[in-house]
Order: structure tokens, then sequence, then C-alpha cells
């Protein structure tokens, strides 16, 4: 049987919060506050669990709009939806709510039908939203997923016919072994250390992703020079994160050319370009040609005659 979904009332009115407390109950889980201080010490110890907030306004000790203030303010609960109710059903009051970060408003008296029809229905649009949100974007680093990211250099190269661009991607050295030596929370930080450096470098000149594991990738302009300078300038920001001092990355780099090739097989071929210099000293990046792919299919071959 599923877990019934909990939400949180905040109401000074006794009479008024055990009201909604019943009405709720027979559908959620319900917590109750009778003032903001009260609330955000609930939301402490509850936040990761409450599906949305129904919130009084004029309230003693902290009032319903400083309440939203302090938890629009703090990323772990700025998500969760709030709903405001109050005696007043004027429009100024409706969009100061609204302005504070509210995401709807009820007024007293309460009707039970309408209280009910609108907390299912912004619950479920959280719900519907967080789903995209997992799609478009990897849940460790922030950047987009492999498939989002696909989707992104599709539309790019189909509005832009007359840009060339390039495809790199980023392969870790050995980050198995910065997971065994450090632990995979440290492996994590590096990951997220070196997401926040696309972001840095190619944010708003390019699309970004992340591959798989310890592959990034991203679109960029055309370069006609691509050198080890390049690549060891990032490399070197790289080595400055936690735990990456002797961190060394490889970078593929594909040049769009036939864009009847899929996205899917540009970002492969710019990983093999990788991968050709996994373990050689002293080189950063590799272009892709067809003589690498045909180096790689004969060496395959050879394996699978084996």
């Amino acid at each position: 049987m599923l877990a019934k979904k909990e939400i949180l009332v905040v109401e000074d009115n006794e009479i008024n919060r055990m009201m909604l407390c019943e009405l709720l109950s027979s559908e959620y889980e319900v917590l109750d506050a009778e003032n903001g201080r009260e609330a955000l010490a609930v939301l402490e110890k509850h936040k990761d669990e409450i599906a949305l907030i129904l919130l009084d306004i004029t309230m003693p000790v902290m009032d319903g709009y400083t309440f939203l203030s302090i938890a629009k303010a703090d990323p772990s609960l700025s998500s969760i939806p709030v709903i405001v109710t109050t005696q007043s059903d004027s429009e100024a009051d409706e969009v100061s709510a609204l302005s504070h970060g509210a995401s709807d408003f009820v007024a007293k008296p309460y009707k039970p039908q309408i209280i009910l029809h609108r907390v299912a229905s912004i619950i479920h649009l959280r719900e519907t939203a967080a789903m995209i949100n997992q799609f478009q974007y990897d849940r460790l680093t922030g950047l987009y997923s492999k498939e989002y990211f696909y989707q992104k250099v599709k539309e790019t190269l189909r509005q832009n016919p007359g840009q060339r661009y390039d495809i790199i991607c980023s392969d870790i050295e050995n980050f198995k072994l910065i997971n065994d030596v450090f632990g995979i929370p440290a492996g994590d930080r590096l990951l997220c250390g070196i997401a926040e450096l696309y972001r840095q470098i190619v944010g708003g000149v390019g699309v970004y992703g992340r591959m798989n594991a310890d592959q990034f990738v991203c679109l960029v302009r055309h370069e006609n020079n691509y050198t080890d300078e390049m690549f060891i300038r990032t490399n070197e920001k790289v080595t400055q994160l936690p735990n990456a001092k002797n961190v060394v990355m490889k970078w593929g780099v594909y040049s769009v050319e036939d864009r009847r090739v899929s996205v899917e097989q540009m970002c492969d071929r710019a990983l093999l370009a990788a991968r050709s210099i996994k373990g050689q000293y002293g080189k950063y990046f590799a272009a892709y040609d067809d003589k690498l792919r045909d180096e790689l299919l004969r060496q395959q071959a050879i394996i699978d005659e084996m």
C-alpha cells in the first residue's frame, strides 16, 4: 500500500487548524504548526516528506509572509508548494501572496471541496514537474542528462544550419581508482566540481551534459586549432579541486561535418578519440577521424578472431 503524502498546516486559530487537519486526514498525513517559527522547526525534520504547505498569513510570532520569505530563500525548502489561506479575498492580498512565492491562494471560510481539489492539483503539478526535471537533468551534477543533451544538440544544429560545431567529450584517467582510494562521496564531489567547470567554460556559448559516470560532453562552435595547451589549462583547474591533485583528463574532439550522423554517434566518436590517448603521457586531446575508427575496428577484428 502506498504511503500517504504529507501536508503541513500552518494556522494560529486552533478551530481552523483542527478543521483543516480533519478535512485533509482522509487522504493525507497531516502535520500542523500554529505559527511560522514552529512551521520552520517542523520542516527541519520533515522537509523531504512534505508535499505541500497550507499557510495562514496573519499569525503571531512569525507571520506567513516572513515564513514565505525564509522558506523560498532556502534551496532545500523552496520547491515545496504553498497555498496561502486568509480572511481577505482582495486582489492586493492575492498578488502579495503570489509575489512572496505562494503557489495558490484560498480565502476563508474554507470550502472543503475547493481545498481538496486545489491541494490535489498542485501536488500533481509538482510531481509532474519533478519527473520532467529528472529526465532533463543529471541527478548528481545538475547538468543535462545524456538523453536531454542529445535533444538540445539536435535543436541547436537544426536552428543553426550554417554554423560549424564541434562535440568535445572528456574522460577521467583511472576514475575508479579515485573512488577506491578516497571513497565514492569524494568521487562524487570531484564530478560536481568538473560539472561546475563546464558551466563556467561552456555556459552561455554551448550545450553541455553528463554522459556516463566520469564522462562529460559539450557542443561548442568550431575551433580551427585545438592545442594541448588549451586542455592543459583546463586540466590544471581540475587538479585544484579537492582530492584531484593527480587527476588527468583526456578530451576527444569530433567536428560536426556530416549532419546526417546521429548525435549519439557524434558523441561516441568524440569519446572514441578521448579513449585512444588514455595512458599516453603528455597527450590531452585527440581529434576523431576515419583513420582512428578504422584502426580501432581492425584491432577489434583481431580480438574477435582470437
